[in-house]
């Protein structure tokens, strides 16, 4: 009926002796592990990823959705994650500043979208690297559609 009633390895619920949590939150696993159901398991992987924007638009398309949405959810199911990094993207269209004001734009529309999804707010910094850093060459709709982007990363 008490603690001292049970085994070492063992802990008083309910007047029975049960074997001892491996842990009752986060911060008693080892690193790179999370608590689920009172034992240390792999945190789940969160896999940087990308949400594209149509021409000059900083709205949220329909198929980067599910991008935004499966991020958050992992996300909200690791305590090991300090940071989230949302970079946002644009094609060579436009001036510079322009460009640098769009990219922005568009990484704080995925900003508030992962905040909405629970993520919290003040591990999320948006920022913006307008045309500068293409993820494809060349002056094609192929390439601007690529480079149209927010990439979404983590610390």
């Amino acid at each position: 009926t008490v603690e001292e009633d049970c085994a070492a390895d063992q802990i008083c619920e309910n007047n029975r002796c049960t074997a001892k949590p491996e842990c009752l939150s986060d911060a008693d696993c080892p690193s790179g592990k999370i608590c689920r159901n009172k034992k240390c398991v792999d945190a789940p992987v969160c896999q940087p990823s990308l949400a594209y924007f149509d021409f000059d638009e900083a709205t949220i398309r329909s198929d980067a959705k599910s991008t935004i949405e499966e991020n958050a959810q992992c996300l909200n199911s690791r305590s090991d994650v300090s940071s989230v990094q949302v970079v946002g993207h644009c094609d060579e269209r436009g001036s510079t500043e322009y460009n640098l004001a769009l990219g922005q734009k568009r990484a704080e529309a995925v900003r508030r979208s992962l905040g909405l999804l629970g993520v919290n707010d003040s591990q999320v910094e948006a920022v913006s690297f307008g045309e500068e850093k293409p993820a494809a060459a060349g002056s094609s709709e192929n390439a601007y559609s690529q480079n149209r982007r927010a990439e979404i990363s983590y610390r």
